[in-house]
């Protein structure tokens, strides 16, 4: 059964992933292919949140065909390769769709269904789920020829500029579940102690574990990175 936004329309979602070269600023404590698969598995998680929403379709937005193959037909999704910048990349669907979009980032492995239909319930025209550093992790726009997306920066604060430029209402969804995004070595924390998805059990197979440290907690691994 198709379900409408409140609004009206379809919603599809379109979750950007960087194919080749993912989560650099790990590369102290995780190797090339390492990144690579946690990136993969994040993804995974995120699909897995995504597929038990009240969305109505999904479309994994990947830099390039490589190692993708096989999520794509495990989850039953729809495929758009695009090797253009992140913003070029959403931009240009923001001007093809008439129906409402969602931009999930595919790094969010906290991430559950019900996040997604509480920000499906809002009506306002934009709704931002921000990152914990002033990023924007879902985005959520009902009529997409009206916006425009600049993800670099603290692009919080500029789609709100953007909303308010172009006249549209904006609701502002703060969720821990949502703001966790896994770049840094710092991150693996949040996702070793609240989650039980696929990226986590890599970690923890990779033998990293959680160490109080001077009254805060870190990780640590069992055996050096090759």
């Amino acid at each position: 059964m198709i379900k409408t936004s409140p609004g009206g329309g379809c919603i599809r979602a379109y979750i950007p992933f960087k194919a080749n070269g993912a989560k650099s600023r790990l590369s102290k404590i995780l190797n090339r292919k390492e990144r690579q698969m946690l990136a993969s598995l994040m993804l995974e998680d995120v699909l897995i949140s995504l597929r038990s929403s009240r969305l109505d379709a999904i479309t994994l937005l990947s830099t390039a065909s490589d190692g993708i193959t096989e999520i794509v037909k495990s989850h039953g999704i729809k495929c758009r390769i695009d090797d253009r910048d992140l913003n070029t990349a959403i931009n240009s669907i923001l001007k093809e769709d008439t129906d409402p979009v969602m931009i999930v980032m595919s790094d969010l492995p906290l991430l559950k269904s019900s996040e997604i239909d509480r920000i499906l319930e809002f009506e306002e025209d934009i709704v931002i789920a921000p990152g914990l550093g002033g990023g924007t992790n879902i985005l959520l726009v009902r009529s997409p020829k009206s916006f425009h997306v600049d993800y670099h920066g603290n692009s919080l604060q500029d789609h709100l500029n953007i909303a308010k430029e172009s006249g549209l209402s904006v609701r502002i969804y703060h969720s821990f579940l949502a703001a966790v995004d896994i770049d840094e070595a710092t991150d693996l924390v949040e996702l070793l102690i609240h989650s039980d998805g696929r990226a986590s059990s890599y970690i923890r197979n990779l033998g990293f574990y959680l160490v109080e440290n001077d009254g805060r907690v870190t990780v640590k691994r069992e055996v050096e990175n090759a």
